[in-house]
């Protein structure tokens, strides 16, 4: 691996700031006029074919050891409700030079398949430090380290990028825990309707269609606060109200600048969602106990159950 160039954290971006400097038909991609890469670039040379290394891996990490981010060749196989890194960009591992760029951002945040919100769900731009950044393959690891610097001309001290940071990442934690939650939700639905399809004309299963059918609606009612499902495009908001998760991705948009600044009406509106959010993750564990309880049942039934996905 190669030194890594000290990078400034600035806003824009650049065609430079693919991996790739080649198109889908492996030709080149212009860059003529283009501004230098908005992020960190990392160039790398693989002796070992491809076959040998799909397992490779970038890692980044902060001073203090901090896991920032993880790269792979090949995604490992997600089997939770967490889809977040699902969209993070592949690396290379041809044999010859290998090009690869950190946007000098934080994991991504979930999102909800087929669920519209209009706004970003890019991590949180990391604070001016030092970062090492660390390439895996088979049981070699190779290390750089490179300093993210600040925007020369944003007069702040560390102080005010360290608070745009932790709110940024509050926000990311809760809208993360919202939309895995509504996930999970809307996987055990489908399980509920499997059951009660098989059962429900039943007799000595009523009690349990009816539990079902219950847990059920608790769902779609605490859903539906959660999150605006009928919004397909940006103007929809015009005509259906946001719900929790956007109001948090409005926020979020509102905060991600380069000048790092933290209101006090931000602040506030960060406690005023966190504590509806609050309120609604408490409905959402009473409903996994009431799921448990039927899960019970029916193995006392000797009926299939609910699989509770992470």
């Amino acid at each position: 691996m190669f030194a890594v160039t000290d990078v400034y954290r600035i806003s824009g971006g650049s065609v430079l700031d693919r991996g790739s400097l080649f198109d889908k038909n492996d030709k080149p991609i212009s860059t003529v006029g283009a501004n230098q890469a908005s992020g960190a670039v990392v160039y790398y040379i693989v002796h070992a074919p491809d076959s040998i290394a799909t397992k490779a891996k970038i890692t980044i990490s902060d001073s203090k050891g901090k896991g920032i981010r993880t790269f792979y060749a090949k995604q490992p196989s997600n089997k939770t409700s967490n889809n977040k890194n699902e969209s993070d960009p592949n690396i290379d591992v041809k044999p010859g030079l290998n090009r690869f760029v950190w946007d000098l951002r934080e994991e991504s945040i979930a999102s909800i398949p087929g669920v519209f919100i209009e706004g970003s769900y890019d991590g949180a731009r990391v604070v001016p430090g030092t970062y090492k950044v660390a390439l895996h393959i088979d049981s070699s690891v190779f290390e750089q380290t490179f300093q993210v610097l600040a925007d020369p001309r944003i007069k702040a001290p560390a102080a005010n990028y360290e608070e745009q940071a932790n709110l940024l990442q509050q926000i990311a934690t809760d809208v993360n825990d919202i939309h895995v939650a509504v996930v999970r939700m809307r996987n055990i639905q489908k399980q509920l309707s499997g059951i009660t399809e098989r059962i429900e004309n039943k007799e000595a299963y009523k009690n349990i269609v009816t539990i079902a059918d219950s847990i059920a609606d608790l769902i779609d009612t605490w859903e539906v606060a959660l999150i605006q499902s009928k919004s397909e495009s940006n103007d929809d908001v015009i005509n259906f109200v946001n719900k929790l998760s956007a109001n948090y991705i409005f926020l979020r948009g509102e905060l991600d600048t380069n000048t790092p600044h933290v209101t006090a009406g931000q602040l506030l509106r960060f406690q005023e969602l966190h504590q509806e959010w609050s309120t609604y993750k408490a409905q959402y564990e009473a409903i996994l106990k009431s799921i448990k309880t039927l899960n019970d049942t029916c193995k006392t039934l000797q009926l299939a159950h609910v699989s509770l996905i992470d």
